[in-house]
């Protein structure tokens, strides 16, 4: 988002069961307009729009747990090693986390606080991220957010491959909703820019 430094994930939904998404809003528009701030929550809001079930939410992201290792943050949350194991030719870390100050990365509806848990399994030797667990629990809902990465060959990076996500919630007093996604991401690209001063 210009102005603060930070990125948001926009989801850009074109289709929904087979059928054209025609919103009226003008996506590019929408990130050029106003401040920052309120059009961060108005992008949010639009990425929930066509979420499945009826947990209500816009932390979806498969990179989500990555906002955790940054200075800003890293702060308030705990880190602790946990196994270590041989991948082919690499030492595999796993750090577990667990946050435990505000701002936390999810809040409710009215602002309240909601504290995730998780791991992140990464290249011992380079840090290379190779796979993000992120948990929460709000009230009668369970949250599991779970990231595969790749090497992409083409940009040499490791980029999300497989974002899988599970949420189980009191549906009503006597059934339980369970939602489950999954989502698989390729055909990355770079889009370079080139100018010229007169």
């Amino acid at each position: 988002m210009p102005g603060d430094g930070k990125w948001i994930a926009v989801h850009d939904v074109r289709r929904v069961d087979g059928v054209p998404v025609t919103d009226g809003e003008d996506l590019r528009k929408l990130l050029e307009a106003g401040e920052v701030t309120p059009v961060a929550r108005r992008v949010a809001e639009r990425n929930a729009k066509f979420n499945v079930g009826s947990v209500r939410r816009n932390f979806n992201e498969p990179t989500l747990p990555l906002l955790l290792l940054g200075a800003e943050r890293r702060r308030g949350v705990s880190f602790d090693r946990g196994g270590v194991r041989r991948e082919a030719d690499r030492t595999i870390a796993t750090l577990t986390f667990r946050e435990r100050e505000r701002p936390t990365l999810v809040m409710t509806e009215r602002g309240q606080p909601v504290y995730a848990r998780g791991e992140i399994a990464l290249d011992a030797e380079t840090g290379t991220i190779r796979h993000t667990r992120f948990t929460l629990r709000d009230g009668d809902v369970e949250v599991e957010l779970l990231t595969d990465y790749v090497l992409e060959q083409r940009l040499d990076l490791w980029v999300p491959s497989r974002f899988t996500e599970r949420y189980d919630a009191l549906a009503d007093r006597r059934r339980r909703e369970q939602i489950l996604c999954e989502s698989t991401y390729t055909n990355y690209r770079r889009f370079d820019v080139r100018g010229r001063i007169k």
